[in-house]
């Protein structure tokens, strides 16, 4: 019993956490491309049922994510640096992620896991990874206050270098979970 006390003593240390997830993190940043279905669910109180997406997702580096919405509309929204292009019905509109801070939230934090950025992590959210053998969760709680007065956390789940969900959890109870199916 005293061992396993030291050991989840020593498995909580921040040294050993930064460890664990420097070398998740690692494992990403050496992929260079990814290709990925997803199903998205919006869930919220003035909904009297969720929203579903589906579609699909790709991340080529340095930093561009592409998501094409596929159902219930045709929607493209792709993530270059701080830029976001919207492709609808023939139009595309341009925005910065800076002038979108809740929207920016998932995205980074999505992006730099992909990219291994264990720096944009720290710099942005609060920071919380478990790992048994290759299964992770990893928990991030935005330092911006703006933005956490919205987003209670982002919790994203995987196994190895793969990411299978990410789920946003706002204060008033609203989430918006994205389920992630990987291409063989």
């Amino acid at each position: 019993m005293k061992r396993l006390f030291c050991l989840l003593l020593m498995l909580s240390s921040p040294v050993v956490f930064a460890d664990l997830l420097a070398d998740r993190l690692a494992g990403f940043a050496t992929e260079h491309e990814s290709r990925a279905s997803f199903v998205e669910t919006w869930m919220a109180e003035y909904l009297d049922k969720p929203l579903i997406s589906k579609g699909r997702l790709h991340y080529k580096v340095p930093g561009q994510l592409s998501k094409f919405i596929e159902q219930p509309e045709v929607v493209t929204q792709r993530v270059i640096g701080d830029q976001l292009l919207l492709e609808r019905n023939g139009e595309t509109h341009t925005s910065q992620l800076s002038q979108q801070p809740e929207l920016a939230a998932g995205i980074y934090a999505l992006r730099d896991v992909l990219e291994g950025n264990i720096n944009g992590l720290l710099g942005r959210f609060e920071v919380n990874f478990t790992e048994i053998k290759t299964v992770w969760m990893l928990t991030l709680v935005p330092k911006e206050k703006k933005i956490a007065n919205r987003i209670a956390r982002i919790v994203l789940h995987g196994n190895g270098n793969r990411i299978s969900d990410v789920r946003i959890e706002y204060h008033n109870g609203d989430s918006l979970l994205t389920e992630i199916i990987h291409d063989r």
